[in-house]
């Protein structure tokens, strides 16, 4: 974390030196036909959809445990964003982008087993009287970060244009998982419970029953995720309303670099639909 807040600093300070001398030469008296160039900035929110790869396993001696390979949710993203045009404004194709985002990027793993593939899970019927059931093995993950990103764009075609550049992701608060085991059928079917199992939680209790449904195998945070790196490409198309504002609908792939796991590789990318609305402040 102390390297990641040096290396925000020494960015920031020299993004800030590049604004501050391009607007110092741009006030040059010696270029009196030179205009200022403008800095746009602005709101900026989305929808991402999250694609997870990992092979991903509880392994506990009292229950079965499948093996979770890919998961995939929907999550959004929201912030703030600031663009610097690069050369003159008027004939500029290219220029540097900046956002700072809260980012969401969940997923949901899931794997059936029952009578098809392994005879079906012994349970209880309503009866106490042992019987087989599907399954099914689920696994929810909450994964938000803070993002900031630094994306260089370049327009070839009128406002249409190519977005790409790294993104840097300090996990925030939610960095969670929850794998969980239920019954499917039949209905009436229930686990029993087991006094000695200390590892495991028993859920879904059915009313008039007092054996449970689920057992939740695992839950609490991933191991090792603090900071996920990233490479984001996409498109972007400028839409001008008026002489100080623009609207940028963008669609992108952002690849996840590295794991955010030191358990085993996990690496997390998305697509993102997202809309930047810029304002001119010179």
């Amino acid at each position: 974390m102390k390297r990641f807040k040096l290396f925000l600093a020494i960015s920031t300070f020299a993004l800030l030196n590049t604004v501050i001398v391009s607007a110092q030469d741009e006030d040059d008296p010696l270029k009196p036909k030179l205009k200022s160039t403008p800095i746009y900035v602005g709101p900026v929110l989305g929808y991402n959809r999250t694609y997870h790869s990992v092979d991903l396993a509880t392994y506990n001696s009292t229950v079965p445990c499948p093996i979770f390979t890919n998961g995939d949710n929907n999550g959004y993203f929201f912030g703030a964003s600031i663009e610097y045009i690069l050369g003159a404004a008027k004939d500029s194709k290219s220029s540097v982008i900046g956002r700072i985002l809260y980012n969401t990027f969940p997923a949901s793993f899931s794997k059936e087993s029952g009578e098809a593939s392994t005879g079906g899970f012994p349970s209880l019927d309503k009866d106490g009287n042992p019987t087989y059931s599907d399954v099914l093995h689920t696994n929810e993950v909450k994964f938000s970060t803070i993002t900031i990103e630094a994306m260089y764009k370049f327009n070839f075609m009128n406002s249409l244009g190519l977005v790409v550049g790294p993104s840097i992701d300090v996990v925030s608060l939610a960095k969670s998982q929850e794998q969980k085991m239920s019954l499917v059928k039949p209905a009436n079917a229930s686990f029993k419970v087991n006094p000695d199992a200390k590892d495991i939680r028993y859920t879904d209790f059915v009313s008039g029953n007092s054996n449970p449904r689920g057992i939740i195998l695992k839950e609490g945070d991933i191991a090792g995720s603090g900071i996920r790196f990233g490479l984001k490409a996409g498109i972007q198309y400028e839409i001008i309303t008026k002489s100080n504002m623009y609207i940028v609908p963008s669609l992108s792939y952002n690849l996840g670099l590295t794991s955010i796991s030191s358990d085993q590789t996990w690496r997390v990318s998305a697509i993102q639909v997202g809309v930047d609305i810029r304002f001119a402040i010179k």
